[in-house]
Parts: C-alpha cells; sequence; structure tokens
C-alpha cells in the first residue's frame, strides 16, 4: 500500500517548470508515479483480483504519460497536451475506481476497516471536478481555475483517506513491507 500512495503522490501533485515558454518540465512525473502503482498493485495482488487486473493499466499509463512528459519537454501546442490530458485523466479515475473497489474487497474479505467509503466518495468528486475542470477548460477557460481548485482539494483530502487507509491496513495485517 506504500507503493500506491507515493504512486498517488506523483499522480496527483505536479510542480512543472515552464522554460521558454514552450518547454515544460514537470519535476514530478506521471510515469514514476504509475511505476510505483504497478509496485503497489503487485504487492496487493494477492488481496483482490482487481489489483492484478489494473497492472497493465498502470504500465500502460507509465508508457503513456512518458510520452506526455515528452511532448511537454518537447514544446508542443498545449491543446495537444490536454486532449491527451484527457485521455489519461479517464483511465486513471478508471484505475483508480477499481483500486478504492479492491480496497473494498479487503474489507469484505478480511473484516477490516479500511476507509473504502470515504475513499469512493472523494473519488467520485474526483471524477466529477475533473470532468467540470477539463469542459471549462475547452469552453470556459477562465472559469476552470476555480473547477481546478476544488479539484485539487478533493485530490488532496483523497491523499489523506488514502493515507488513512494505508495505515488501517499495515496496522491490521501487520504487512509493513510494501
Amino acid at each position: 500500500m506504500k507503493s500506491l500512495f507515493i504512486g498517488l503522490i506523483f499522480i496527483f501533485i505536479d510542480f512543472n517548470l515552464t522554460l521558454n515558454e514552450t518547454m515544460v518540465i514537470n519535476l514530478i512525473p506521471d510515469f514514476v508515479g504509475f511505476i510505483l502503482m504497478y509496485q503497489g498493485l503487485t504487492q496487493l495482488t494477492n488481496e483482490s483480483e482487481r489489483f492484478f487486473k489494473m497492472k497493465p493499466y498502470a504500465i500502460g499509463m507509465a508508457i503513456y504519460s512518458g510520452f506526455l512528459f515528452i511532448l511537454d519537454f518537447l514544446g508542443f501546442p498545449s491543446y495537444v497536451s490536454m486532449v491527451l490530458g484527457i485521455v489519461s485523466m479517464a483511465v486513471t479515475l478508471y484505475i483508480l475506481y477499481n483500486i478504492v473497489m479492491g480496497i473494498r474487497d479487503i474489507e469484505i474479505i478480511r473484516n477490516f476497516f479500511l476507509n473504502s467509503a470515504q475513499l469512493m466518495s472523494y473519488w467520485q468528486l474526483s471524477a466529477i471536478f475533473s470532468g467540470i475542470t477539463y469542459f471549462l477548460m475547452l469552453f470556459l477557460p477562465a472559469l476552470s481555475i476555480f473547477s481546478a481548485l476544488i479539484e485539487l482539494v478533493v485530490m488532496i483530502l483523497f491523499l489523506v483517506a488514502f493515507n488513512k487507509s494505508k495505515n488501517l491496513y499495515i496496522s491490521q495485517t501487520g504487512n509493513f513491507a510494501d
């Protein structure tokens, strides 16, 4: 679970350095987050079938986000990155949904409390505000900043809730290895 948590931090938090108004360097690249996510999914494969099923998606997203990283670095137009970012957002939300459901599976199978209901609530809010933000970026760019700020707050709340789930999992299983 620790690898998943650290991977989510890499995926959710973006710090960019812009050079010459065209070249963007992501200081916390998403592809590293997806590699860490893959490691976490591998470590949890025995807990739920959902974790196993998401491993190819994590690898695919590591490759895809690596491609986006290179496009940004080379200064491709921002609209290209935005369109490709919509695909990235959709697949990432799908993976996150399955991770949350995998945590719910652990709760049911092991009879543990791992905070999956709160994670699902934050996932739903994240999905809604991600969609709203991209819609506004396309049609009302000036308003998209407000939605993006709400989305950031929701992502931070998701990370806090996920950290709680991780700590509950560790305390109940004694599994400090991952």
